[in-house]
């Protein structure tokens, strides 16, 4: 099935607004922690926190909404990592939803959920970057998220495990991580924003083929 390119279109650019509302309730959520730690107790930094949290909560909304358009933009071969990266993400609303709540069963489920949506996202972005039908800058794009993701874990797990050493350190490898995850991701979707929907591999016979074809 061919690539639909007006629906890829408008479905990447509802991704891509997503990233930018997330980047806006990130760098506001930034402010408002900065603020927290000179002014502990203030009502209009409690509001400003609350706001950050529904900015960052709407821009994953409508990612959602947009990953769940371009089910229906790729090729049949792409729907399922779609599917896979849309869920997860939809899913990791949860997660946030949960970081709200200290109760020990809700944490469980919280770990529960998040692993189900790590397990989903790193299998949607990698089937995206190896397919041959899905656009070739997009699948690049993938890739960068693909990265992304790893690096988060990477920097996660080493930072836990130094954490009781050294926190200034493990605190540090976290925050660094996190930004190199947080480009990586904005960098991707762009990637995949600007991609050519009618490039892909599998549209270009292979050497072995065109020597068949001789």
């Amino acid at each position: 099935m061919p690539i639909d390119i007006a629906r890829w279109k408008t479905s990447v650019n509802t991704v891509w607004t997503g990233v930018w509302i997330n980047v806006l309730g990130a760098l506001l959520l930034t402010a408002v922690m900065m603020l927290d730690a000179e002014i502990p107790v203030n009502p209009i930094v409690q509001v400003l926190a609350r706001l950050s949290n529904l900015i960052v909560y709407a821009g994953m909304i409508v990612q959602v909404v947009g990953m769940f358009k371009l089910r229906g933009a790729v090729d049949a071969e792409d729907v399922k990592a779609v599917t896979l990266l849309a869920v997860g993400t939809g899913l990791s609303l949860l997660v946030l939803f949960f970081e709200t709540l200290s109760d020990t069963a809700v944490n469980i489920l919280k770990f529960v959920i998040g692993l189900a949506v790590l397990v989903m996202v790193l299998m949607g972005v990698y089937k995206l970057k190896t397919s041959l039908t899905f656009p070739f800058k997009a699948a690049k794009g993938a890739g960068m998220l693909f990265a992304g993701l790893i690096i988060a874990l990477a920097g996660g797990f080493l930072a836990g495990f130094i954490a009781d050493l050294t926190p200034t350190a493990a605190d540090i490898i976290l925050s660094l991580a996190l930004l190199a995850a947080a480009v990586l991701y904005i960098a991707g979707w762009y990637k995949i924003k600007t991609a050519d929907p009618d490039d892909y591999l599998a549209k270009y016979p292979s050497a072995q083929e065109q020597d068949e074809q001789e």
